[in-house]
């Protein structure tokens, strides 16, 4: 009996993290896209929401890691340091994200000026570079769509002075990732536990 709870104590374990990390995730509808910027275009200029539109019509129904790169400002208007202006929209903007599945992926600070670059204009000096992974488009949809977002939002475009970011599939992860390390570890204990109590 104490080897069966343990074996579906991992499975429920297992489920509840899958559910949560990778979920049943639909691609979006465009009549879904069309709504969502609909609701956006309150807040975001055209030019702004136009490369978000075909983002979000492009969906796969995957989870993806989108690519950042920001030049924080040293000072912002109100005289306050950008890195400190930024985590008034990075620590809940984390947060919304992490009860989606997302999250960091890896997050550094420039160690140098650009060492390599062409075909882009001012893109020699960055302050930060981040890799964040989401569930799906439609999780990053509904993000971008709360109250709280287009609240925090504003200590953002306060901060930066310039980024820019795309989205990648996750063709390769070292290591596999949350995904497999997961299963792995509920695995490991569960025999561990089977060892040591059966």
């Amino acid at each position: 009996m104490l080897l069966t709870l343990i074996w579906l104590g991992a499975a429920l374990l297992y489920a509840a993290f899958y559910v949560w990390y990778v979920g049943f995730q639909r691609r979006l509808t465009p009549d879904e896209v069309t709504a969502i910027c609909a609701q956006l275009e309150a807040h975001w200029p055209p030019d702004r929401l136009a490369p978000v539109r075909a983002f979000l019509i492009q969906d796969s129904g995957r989870e993806f890691y989108m690519v950042n790169l920001l030049k924080l400002r040293a000072r912002t208007a109100s005289g306050e340091r950008g890195s400190t202006v930024m985590q008034r929209y990075q620590a809940p903007f984390l947060k919304a994200i992490l009860r989606r599945g997302g999250h960091p992926i890896a997050v550094g600070v420039a160690a140098s000026s650009a060492v390599e670059c062409w075909g882009l204009e001012q893109g020699e000096h960055w302050s930060v570079a981040a890799m964040v992974r989401y569930r799906s488009r439609r999780d990053l949809a509904a993000v971008l769509l709360t109250t709280d977002f287009q609240q925090i939002h504003l200590h953002k475009e306060a901060a930066v002075e310039k980024t820019i970011a795309f989205a990648s599939d996750p063709a390769y992860v070292v290591g596999g990732g949350p995904k497999l390390l997961v299963p792995l570890v509920l695995l490991t204990l569960a025999l561990l536990a089977t060892v040591l109590l059966g």
